[in-house]
C-alpha cells in the first residue's frame, strides 16, 4: 500500500502546478474486500487529506461525501524540503484512520465502515437476515 501510494505521490507532484486554482486529487487504495477512497485537495490557503464516504438522509438516501481528517496551511508544504514525504505521512494517516473504522460483523464475519452499521457488531446485510430490518 504504501508503494502505491508513494507512486501516486510522485504522479501528483509531476502534474501539480502552483498557478492551478483549488484541485482535488483521489486514490482508490484496495483494501480487503473494499476500496479506500483518500483524497488530497489543495487550495490557495490550505491542503486537506480525507477519505469518501457515505453519509445517510434518510432510510433509502445514501450521498457520497468527503470527510476531512487533516489540514495544513498550503505554504507548509511549499516550503516542506521533501514534499512527497510530507503528503506520504499524512496520506498514511489518513488511510490508517479510515481503516481503524472498519469492524467485522458477528454474523458474516466481514470488514465494514461505520456508514453500513446496523449496530457495533452487525452490518446493514447481517442485520437485514438476522434481525429483519428493512432498510
Amino acid at each position: 500500500m504504501r508503494r502505491q501510494v508513494r507512486e501516486w505521490i510522485k504522479d501528483l507532484l509531476e502534474s501539480f502546478h502552483p498557478q492551478d486554482g483549488d484541485r482535488v486529487y483521489n486514490l482508490i487504495v484496495e483494501w480487503t474486500h473494499d476500496q479506500l477512497e483518500i483524497y488530497i485537495r489543495i487550495t490557495k490557503e490550505r491542503v486537506t487529506f480525507g477519505y469518501g464516504a457515505i453519509q445517510w438522509d434518510g432510510p433509502h438516501s445514501p450521498v457520497p461525501t468527503k470527510i476531512d481528517k487533516y489540514s495544513l496551511d498550503r505554504q507548509e508544504l511549499e516550503l516542506a524540503i521533501d514534499r512527497s514525504e510530507m503528503l506520504l505521512d499524512y496520506m498514511i494517516k489518513t488511510i490508517n484512520s479510515r481503516k481503524r473504522q472498519y469492524r467485522f460483523c458477528q454474523f458474516c464475519h466481514k470488514k465494514f465502515p461505520p456508514e453500513h452499521r446496523f449496530d457495533s457488531k452487525t452490518c446493514h446485510g447481517c442485520a437485514s437476515k438476522e434481525y429483519f430490518v428493512v432498510y
